[in-house]
Parts: structure tokens; C-alpha cells; sequence
């Protein structure tokens, strides 16, 4: 299950205060990876993931891998987002027949089949990405994601702060981190994934 609060920052400014941000209280942050992603919703024509109450994401990492992750079942509490995921990492965009063997795998040909996925839209983020460490282990990711949509002429951008928790952290944690950013700038609950939001926007 991924578990994240999800933040809204509206000034510019305040991104750069984050972006800067060395210590958090009680935490030590590794040094900043600035990733280019390429995030594009895939699913068939008929759009069968999405009628199965599901979301298929094929991220293109520059210089990097490509990752699918498969959300479902997503439950919004104010900030904090939880729901369902499953995530593989392979060399280069790959049909689902030709994923590693798994449990992502077999889901998606079971919803679609060997039916061709298709790019549906799609949105660009650059993220500036830290890993919050706690006696040694990585208790939460947290980002600042500069996110852009395009769709002809309107080009539409907004800044996302992000805070994931990862496998040695708990949700107290990301209570305690979420409380420390508010400390430096102000930071508006989003409610929303940004799946939801593209969705709008391509509409």
C-alpha cells in the first residue's frame, strides 16, 4: 500500500525555501536527486483500467528506467492519500506480456488481456527528491514536483509537495515531517491525485 500527504504550494518562492531545506528536526535528509519524469496514463481504447476502478502509470525516467505502477482503491483524508499499488522496473517501454513475471503483471492481462495499451495523456514533472532518514533507515520520501500539463495551447503548471512513507517509517512519522515543512512555508492540503487533476485537464 502507498501512504503519502499530499501539499499544494502556491508561491514560487516557497518551492526554492523547500528545494534548499537540509534538516528536518529528529531527521537527517540525503542529498537532493533532481529526476526528469515523463508520466504518461496507458490503458486501451475502451479503457478498460479505468472501468476496473484502476490507474496504470508508464513513467519514463531521463536517463533512467522505465517504471509501470498500477493504483487502485484510493482513500483521501484530508492530505494523506492511501490506496493500493504495485510497481515494476524494467530497460525501456515494454508491453505487459513482456514484464517480469508477478503479481503487476498478471492483474493488468487480466483486466486488458493482450490488448495494445495506448497513451491516453500525459504529464511532466521535474522533482526534486530527498529520502528522510531516522537511526539509519529511510522512513519517507519527500519531494517538491514541479508539474506541467499540455494540451495544445494551454499549458497549465503547479508545484506539489510530496511526503510517501517507505517501508522503515510509520505514519507518525510523516505526521512529524509534515508538521516541521508547515514550520517553513505554508502549505495547502491537496486532496486530489494528480491523475485526477490531468484527467480534468484532457477532458
Amino acid at each position: 500500500m502507498e501512504i503519502e500527504s499530499k501539499f499544494i504550494v502556491d508561491n514560487p518562492a516557497d518551492a526554492s525555501k523547500l528545494k534548499a531545506l537540509d534538516t528536518i528536526p529528529g531527521y537527517t535528509l540525503s542529498e537532493v536527486m533532481v529526476l526528469e519524469l515523463t508520466d504518461d496514463y496507458i490503458d486501451t481504447p475502451d479503457r478498460k483500467i479505468i472501468t476496473a476502478m484502476k490507474v496504470l502509470r508508464e513513467r519514463k525516467v531521463k536517463d533512467g528506467p522505465t517504471i509501470y505502477t498500477l493504483k487502485w482503491d484510493e482513500c483521501v483524508e484530508g492530505a494523506m492519500h492511501r490506496r493500493g499499488e504495485l510497481e515494476i522496473e524494467v530497460d525501456g517501454p515494454l508491453p505487459p506480456s513482456l514484464w517480469p513475471e508477478g503479481e503487476l503483471r498478471d492483474m493488468v492481462i487480466g483486466i486488458v488481456g493482450f490488448t495494445k495499451l495506448d497513451k491516453q495523456f500525459g504529464i511532466k514533472q521535474v522533482r526534486h527528491l530527498r529520502n528522510v532518514i531516522r537511526d539509519g533507515s529511510v522512513v519517507a520520501e519527500f519531494s517538491v514536483d514541479e508539474i506541467t500539463m499540455t494540451s495544445g495551447d494551454e499549458v497549465h503548471h503547479s508545484i506539489e509537495v510530496e511526503i510517501e512513507k517507505k517501508c522503515g517509517g510509520t505514519e507518525d512519522d510523516l505526521h512529524l515531517v509534515v508538521g516541521c515543512l508547515k514550520k517553513v512555508v505554508p502549505l495547502t492540503e491537496q486532496p486530489r491525485s494528480k491523475f485526477e487533476r490531468a484527467l480534468e485537464f484532457f477532458r
